[in-house]
């Protein structure tokens, strides 16, 4: 039987669309049978874009002429921001892990979207992305 039972993100208005300015509300759900000892528990708040693509270019001439293939990448951070939700700050790792006791935990959040964001996009030469992701930080072990 695995020590955690339930591990989620839960948005408050689910399959909603979100707009520049609006604020997520939520929480993180975390069910443990057993212990268990850990760094800490994070939330992830990151939004970016990201585009791919190439270009066929001719060089030299005659029997010397190449075709060259070049490659266009490019990223924006639009935002990075992350939460403790419990234990120590995400990086910390001095000191001694605290061991979360069995039972059920709700840790709420609440996140302003910054005012001047681009609306998400998925196409051939790339995206815009915004993703929510928690994680237990565990001593020597995956995360």
């Amino acid at each position: 039987m695995s020590k955690v039972q339930v591990f989620a993100i839960e948005l408050e208005k689910q399959n909603a669309v979100y707009f520049a300015g609006d604020w997520i509300n939520g929480k993180v759900t975390l069910n443990l049978a057993t212990g268990m000892k850990m760094r800490g528990i994070h939330l992830a708040f990151k939004g970016e874009a990201y585009v791919h693509w190439t270009e066929q270019h001719q060089t030299g001439s005659g029997s010397e002429r190449r075709t060259e293939t070049r490659h266009f990448t490019s990223r924006e951070k639009y935002f990075d921001q992350s939460v403790t939700l419990f234990g120590k700050p995400h990086g910390q790792m001095m000191g001694d892990n605290p061991i979360l006791p069995p039972g059920q935990y709700i840790y709420p959040f609440r996140f302003c979207l910054p005012y001047d964001l681009p609306s998400s996009f998925e196409g051939g030469t790339g995206h815009i992305r915004y993703q929510l992701k928690a994680n237990i930080d565990m001593p020597w072990q995956f995360d």
